[in-house]
């Protein structure tokens, strides 16, 4: 296995904002990580705006219906501040929802991140998002068809202006570029960005990947490969795995270089040490997965990282819960970890999909927030819905262990490091290595939650400003110092857009403003 040659702490790439949605009420990070710690299942019926229950009232011969009625969905995908954004209501109708949701928590990880607001100005930020659903293209056709074409028709779906349209808005000058690998797409993108911030092409990236169910088509194209579970649970690495269950979400992450990060004083919540992102080749079939592709990736991965199969704790999987599925993959982890560890030490595995559902474009960067998360705490959380061992799996033989059900594992030392993986049916794979970093003091307006605005680059978006408000901008001779509490030089003042104010934020204006709202459905009034 190739170890000799790794990134140093200059090409290591820092994690220092993120902001996501997903089932299960999960509207930020922080609630992101009460609901994998609680195991809480955000799988539920579909609901009856979406599509009938007719297309789920079939088996897998019934002609155009299939047998699952569950996914984890969002409520209120609808909805959309388009005056925030500075969008008329007759573009924002024409807008796919999955690029609407990507605006709003793009916007809100690069509060996350304390962005000041002229970073687009002091920075190449690059986007890089995954998206894979063209549900509501489906619906344009079968509803309005070619008489319902108008000149928002491409811009509002074609996968490029979801983040050539994010660039614009705010004037951001790097990269802007939306992947489609199926379900690796968003940690694809986060591959990608990482490799434009280590050429210097980027200073910054926006990285992620969404996911919005409303058509049933996709559902009953795997309903005929019997994929979806007819239990509606996904069970990873359990006896009982019959398939996943599909589900809708948004995770965007905001990254820069470490030495760029520590040096202005950014809050680093994971470092990501490596990637790589591979193809199966030809196999079997188009999308059945290879073992032998799955190896090369971790080794390429771990080679990148610079390090050593005993370096890691825990593994988060691509994990999709199906028959053929897991057992693949766990025989490629064990291959690839087993005879290089000391006997006693365990690699614990684990996968979102048991709470979130198979987000598809944003599962994979839903698995990278799981592993910042065990990071972070230090702790591996119980694996929902696995009781029995899969038995296809060589768990006596294998330094794999899945945490059951019951009290999280804690890490005894302080040492730590993390995989997300994903995988697609396409097949194209993608693997990050991650760990921690060293904690750095943080000012008190942070510990607080106050964000500073990170207002549109464009004049003719820009929104009305308070006069003599002052935000927490970092100062680039300050060392990182923030005006509000910390010692030192004092920050330049900057002028605080009134939408991004902590009561005025895209998440709560959508909900609070029905008048900004816009239907999903195409044709429908705003």
């Amino acid at each position: 296995m190739r170890l000799s040659r790794g990134r140093n702490e200059q090409e290591s790439i820092a994690i220092i904002g993120i902001g996501c949605r997903y089932g299960g009420g999960i509207v930020d990070f922080d609630s992101f990580q009460r609901v994998i710690a609680a195991g809480v299942d955000a799988v539920g019926t579909v609901p009856p705006d979406r599509w009938s229950a007719a297309f789920d009232s079939g088996d897998r011969t019934t002609a155009g219906a299939g047998y699952c009625g569950f996914g984890a969905f969002l409520p209120d995908v609808g909805r959309f501040d388009a005056s925030f954004f500075g969008i008329r209501p007759e573009v924002a109708r024409e807008i796919d929802p999955q690029h609407r949701l990507l605006m709003e928590v793009a916007w809100e990880a690069a509060e996350h991140a304390g962005l000041g607001d002229d970073v687009a100005s002091r920075h190449r930020t690059g986007v890089f998002f995954g998206m894979l659903a063209m549900d509501y293209l489906l619906l344009h056709a079968q509803g309005g068809g070619t008489n319902a074409i108008d000149r928002h028709f491409a811009s509002g779906r074609e996968f490029s202006f979801a983040a050539g349209r994010l660039s614009y808005l705010l004037n951001l000058s790097g990269p802007a570029m939306t992947v489609n690998t199926a379900c690796s797409s968003s940690l694809v993108a986060v591959h990608l960005a990482c490799r434009s911030l280590i050429s210097g092409e980027s200073d910054v990236a926006l990285a992620g990947g969404v996911n919005v169910l409303v058509a049933p088509d996709l559902n009953i194209y795997l309903t005929k490969l019997g994929a979806l579970s007819p239990t509606g649970h996904c069970k990873p690495f359990d006896a009982q795995a019959d398939g996943l269950v599909r589900g809708e979400g948004v995770g965007v992450v905001v990254l820069k270089r470490l030495a760029d990060a520590e040096a202005d004083g950014d809050r680093v919540l994971a470092v990501i040490r490596g990637s790589a992102v591979n193809h199966n080749g030809r196999s079997m079939t188009p999308t059945m997965p290879s073992m032998e592709a799955q190896v090369s990736l971790l080794a390429d991965a771990l080679h990148d990282a610079g390090a050593h199969p005993d370096d890691v704790r825990y593994v988060e999987a691509h994990g999709p819960g199906t028959p053929v599925g897991d057992p693949v993959e766990a025989a490629a982890l064990s291959s690839v970890f087993t005879p290089h560890r000391p006997a006693g030490l365990p690699l614990y595995v684990g996968s979102v999909k048991a709470n979130l559902g198979h987000t598809d474009a944003a599962a994979g960067v839903a698995g990278l927030l799981k592993a910042v998360h065990v990071l972070r705490s230090g702790q591996v959380p119980p694996q929902l819905h696995h009781r029995t061992p899969n038995p296809a799996i060589d768990w006596a033989g294998s330094c794999l262990r899945v945490m059951p059900d019951g009290a999280p594992w804690t890490c005894p030392g302080t040492a730590w490091s993390g995989s997300a993986r994903s995988a697609s049916a396409a097949p194209t794979r993608t693997s990050c290595w991650g760990g921690r970093t060293r904690r750095r003091p943080r000012c008190r307006c942070r510990r607080a939650g106050t964000r500073p605005g990170w207002a549109p680059g464009r004049a003719r978006y820009a929104r009305r400003r308070t006069p003599g408000t002052r935000s927490p901008s970092r100062d680039r001779t300050g060392g990182g110092r923030c005006s509000c509490c910390c010692p030192g030089p004092t920050a330049r003042a900057s002028r605080r857009p009134r939408a991004t104010s902590p009561a005025c934020s895209p998440r709560r204006r959508r909900r609070a403003c029905s008048t900004s709202s816009t239907p999903w459905r195409t044709g429908a009034g705003t």
